[in-house]
């Protein structure tokens, strides 16, 4: 019997005085939506300032882009009540991530009970919806797969690591084999992250429901290289060992253990391999390496400007590659500067992985490359590309 995981919600301690200052006072209403309008309520009668913060936040309202000096946060007013608003116009519906700076200490929002825990520090959530019009990445009235959380202990690295897996509906009734989407996560996420944040399930159940997508097992393991213990080996994190310990992880230990847990196919044109920023680096070094081993390959917010050099043995023959490859796919938002170094002009993922298509490009490999507009390096360019562009076209 599998062991279950469970996420231990995080808690930020206050110094006595920011935790004094701050209640649960806040008529209710963390946060309200009405009219594309977002408005944020914190009571904080004692504070000095309070700021919005958080990469979601203040990404989408324009105040800051990748590969820019840090923005301190959204001012919230005070008014003679105690409570601090911001209100922000033009939100479309989506999963906000955010926190708050009272006078300088970092805090969830204590009126919101909905949390999502990282690899880093934990966010409060504003899921914000439109009644009647459910949004893609949003629960619908649909048959839902199910979402298992495993421990297995790694060969690799010698320790326990978490594992999450996304059955379809009807697998637990039926008997059918199944092909696999390996996913996964970025950098300061956790396994469960493209669950949580990304609403991969979610998204999944509403595709096949439509017909749009095929059904799928989704893998999903840790991308750092410690384990339960919090223990990690710094040789892994740099230098030649940076993603091949992730490589032997994927290939040794999660491909065989999905295959023996899960009635998952078993063969190359049944499996894809795909990931975001940190897990699309990971992915570009292990699926261009075993191209025999994954049909489908997607990179999203991610880019190798030196494919020559890395690849060579994948780039030197356009013919095999795109005999082995059905699909290898580029996905990435316009703004998305991550990486960028004053001075050098164009550099950052954005140029990346428009250098990376020029490449294949140039060597005659066929790929597909889509930049979503006005889009930076956050989960609503994740979330799009797995929707429209990379789950509705594998085992088609």
């Amino acid at each position: 019997m599998n062991r279950q995981l469970f996420y231990p919600t995080l808690c930020l301690l206050l110094p006595a005085l920011a935790q004094a200052q701050l209640t649960d006072r806040n008529g209710g209403l963390p946060f309200r939506y009405t009219h594309n309008q977002l408005q944020f309520r914190l009571f904080a009668p004692n504070a000095k300032e309070v700021r919005l913060a958080g990469w979601d936040i203040v990404s989408y309202t324009g105040n800051a882009r990748s590969g820019e000096k840090s923005f301190p946060g959204i001012p919230l007013r005070k008014d003679s009540a105690g409570t601090w608003t911001v209100t922000l116009p033009n939100m479309d519906p989506n999963p906000y991530q955010y926190f708050y700076w009272v006078d300088g200490v970092r805090t969830l929002d204590p009126g919101n009970r909905n949390t999502l825990t990282t690899y880093q520090q934990p966010f409060s959530v504003a899921e914000v919806t439109r009644p009647g019009k459910p949004a893609f990445w949003q629960r619908q009235a649909v048959p839902h797969g199910t979402v298992h959380h495993l421990t297995y202990f790694s060969q690799v690295l010698q320790t326990e690591r978490p594992l999450v897996v996304y059955t379809p509906p009807g697998y637990e009734t039926g008997r059918a084999l199944y092909p696999v989407l390996y996913l996964l996560h970025g950098a300061g996420e956790i396994a469960g992250s493209w669950i949580e944040a990304g609403k991969a399930n979610q998204i999944a159940d509403n595709l096949i429901a439509q017909g749009r997508a095929r059904p799928c097992l989704i893998v999903m393991p840790l991308g750092h290289p410690d384990g339960l213990d919090g223990r990690v080996d710094s040789n892994l994190l740099a230098g030649p060992h940076r993603f091949s310990w992730m490589e032997k992880e994927l290939l040794e230990n999660i491909i065989p253990l999905t295959e023996r847990k899960f009635r998952a196919r078993r063969d190359q044109r049944y499996r894809a391999l795909a990931g975001l920023s940190m897990g699309a680096a990971q992915t570009t070094y292990i699926g261009l390496r075993h191209p025999n081993l994954f049909d489908y390959i997607g990179i999203f917010s991610a880019g190798d400007k030196n494919l020559r050099g890395n690849h060579a043995g994948f780039m030197s023959d356009p013919a095999k590659a795109n005999r082995e490859l059905k699909l290898l796919f580029l996905g990435v938002g316009d703004r998305d500067r991550v990486g960028h170094t004053p001075g050098e002009g164009e550099s950052g993922i954005y140029h990346q992985c428009k250098n990376m298509s020029e490449q294949l490009s140039a060597s005659g490999i066929r790929h597909r490359l889509r930049i979503l507009p006005e889009t930076d390096h956050t989960w609503y360019a994740w979330r799009r590309l797995l929707h429209d562009d990379f789950l509705p076209a594998l085992w088609k």
